[in-house]
């Protein structure tokens, strides 16, 4: 189990989205083609007529998506697109692989506000291109495209000027009825091979790149039966590259050794009429899940990867009638992936909303940063987890020791073991018990406990409460950000000890203190009133009567310039509360 939480996923609201009359689509695009950072919608038409188009969909940023507005494409059948940025303009262009023959691609160059250029350019490949991937497979830093060509079984490869042209196709033989393609390094000398599943051959074909743009002859792998897709991560952990096909009615999975050579293949049972396939980390869990679009069950088939290379039992979402491919990306801007469907025989999209509670547990650490909704009660005292979800959802961790909260209000309570605590986002209780533990409150109004032990501890981002407790601590001031007096609020230290625990300033955050001139007097004084404090010289400076530490940013200038309040002691009068240079230190 690497996230306790079931897999939920939701219509959006508003949908299905209706797409232009007559959409034969193979395949759906989520790029920002307008530059509003919300994911757009790009389908291919598929019309059989020399003026053929694809459509643009713009998003809502929650979910939905407006008309469709068609784009000219002037191929045949333009059914399978892809984006990528052609011509170095910082604007997503749209290639689109036309399958009637004579087989050629359309590229539209973007204008960045969800415009493209009228008269697309026509370029020849091999014949019926059944897919188009964008890579740089030359190390040029330009986008180079590969088609997969069903009749003549072999890939397309065309070399990116830079400038939105490219050069003639260069054909390579791959298997028969090449239909899909995936690009990565397969066999671990960091150049681009290219995948391509085999409609006919039942294979996948790996054809090695040079890292020139060239590739070599096709080595093929056993898979099942015509495979139609394929996807390609680590779905095991090992850091090689491994694949997957969507084939008739399953998946096969298959292991790359990360030289070139694999694994015989593991099937996975999907829906009826595999049409689509991709993958991604779609529970939070830091684990490759895969998704299908099933054309005769008219569902989405998703299998949970297990970090291992297997996967659960498919867990299924209806769509509409006869879905041909699936997209995956984050359409209503919650920071979790969602699917998209275009669903030829209904005529319209269908968009699932990823409602999924994002926890990882991988022994020995529990992550929850993914997360931005649901909170966690953690307690490695007595190993156990509760998400605050609806449903509720526990989770046992014993032999756990390290904790990252959610962006909620966490509970995080460690053991007498050495614990890594985090509460990320939130107003979190954060507390270390026994060891030597790090722990940071992160953003949010954070209360953090050392309990025994050598504790580093870190409020981060918010008004923060920070006590070390027994052991010799470190009270780290540290927000990962250059100082904003408006953000970086006033943590209060309630038990600082003089001459054990340790103020610790750090430079990503500080940025005007140095390690050497730290030990002059030039850049910390201890000060009687607000008044004295705003014309000190000193970078850093403490006022006994209140106990507050200001960062004054502009020296002897009156005010703070740009610093301000960002810590407190509490009881200034006492012994512990006479601050003075010995009490900090700096780090890097």
């Amino acid at each position: 189990m690497t996230n306790p939480s079931p897999l939920k996923f939701v219509v959006a609201s508003g949908t299905p989205i209706p797409l232009a009359s007559g959409t034969k689509s193979k395949a759906v695009v989520l790029a920002d083609f307008n530059g509003d950072k919300i994911l757009d919608l790009l389908v291919g038409n598929g019309e059989d007529q020399p003026n053929g188009t694809a459509s643009v969909l713009i998003g809502n940023g929650s979910g939905g998506f407006g008309a469709p507005v068609s784009l000219q494409v002037n191929g045949r059948e333009p059914e399978v697109a892809a984006t990528g940025d052609f011509n170095n303009d910082g604007f997503a262009d749209i290639v689109t692989a036309n399958e009637s023959s004579p087989g050629n691609i359309s590229i539209l160059l973007g204008g960045g506000n969800g415009t493209f250029s009228t008269v697309p350019a026509l370029i020849a490949v091999g014949k019926e291109p059944h897919s188009v991937v964008v890579a740089d497979v030359n190390k040029d830093g330009r986008a180079d495209l590969i088609t997969t060509n069903i009749a003549s079984n072999n890939v397309s490869v065309l070399l990116g000027a830079g400038n939105g042209t490219f050069g003639a196709a260069i054909g390579y033989g791959a298997g028969a009825g090449a239909a899909a393609a995936t690009v990565g390094d397969f066999n671990g000398d960091g150049k681009i091979d290219i995948a391509t599943a085999n409609l006919n051959a039942n294979t996948v074909s790996i054809l090695a790149g040079d890292g020139l743009g060239s590739f070599g002859a096709p080595t093929n792998v056993t898979v099942g039966n015509s495979p139609y897709g394929i996807v390609s991560g680590d779905f095991n952990g090992d850091g090689k590259l491994d694949f997957a096909t969507a084939n008739d009615s399953d998946v096969s999975v298959v292991l790359g050794n990360g030289n070139g050579t694999f694994n015989a293949a593991k099937s996975f049972a999907v829906g009826k009429g595999v049409s689509g396939i991709a993958t991604a980390d779609l529970n939070g869990d830091k684990v490759l899940d895969i998704v299908t679009s099933n054309f005769d069950s008219s569902d989405a088939s998703i299998l949970i990867g297990k970090g291992d290379g297997t996967f659960d039992s498919e867990v299924y979402f209806s769509v509409g009638a006869g879905p041909f491919g699936v997209a995956i990306g984050d359409v209503n801007g919650d920071g979790k992936p969602d699917l998209v469907t275009p669903n030829i025989k209904a005529g319209n999209a269908s968009v699932l909303l990823n409602q999924t509670t994002l926890i990882s547990l991988k022994s020995p650490m529990v992550d929850g940063s993914a997360e931005k909704t649901a909170s966690i009660n953690a307690d490695l005292t007595i190993g156990t987890l509760t998400v605050n979800s609806s449903p509720i959802v526990t989770a046992n961790i014993v032999g756990y020791d390290s904790v990252t909260g959610t962006q909620a209000n966490d509970v995080i309570t460690g053991s007498v073991a050495v614990n890594r605590l985090d509460g990320q986002g939130g107003n979190d209780l954060v507390t270390g018990l026994g060891g030597n533990d790090i722990l940071a409150g992160g953003e949010g109004r954070d209360r953090v406990f050392g309990g025994s032990g050598n504790d580093s501890i870190s409020g981060g981002l918010g008004r923060d409460k920070l006590r070390g407790d027994e052991g010799s601590d470190r009270f780290i001031f540290d927000t990962g950000k250059v100082f904003n007096s408006d953000t970086i609020g006033s943590d209060r230290m309630i038990d600082f000890k003089r001459g054990e625990d340790k103020i610790v300033l750090d430079q990503t955050t500080f940025t005007q203190i140095s390690i050497r001139l730290f030990d002059s007097r030039v850049t910390f004084s201890s000060v009687g009133n607000i008044r004295q404090a705003e014309n000190s010289s000193s970078l850093v400076t403490y006022i006994r009567s209140t106990g507050n530490l200001f960062y004054n940013e502009n020296g002897s200038k009156e005010g703070f310039g740009s610093g301000g309040i960002f810590a407190s002691i509490r009881k200034p009068g006492s012994a512990n509360g006479n601050l003075g240079v010995s009490d900090f230190t700096i780090q890097a």
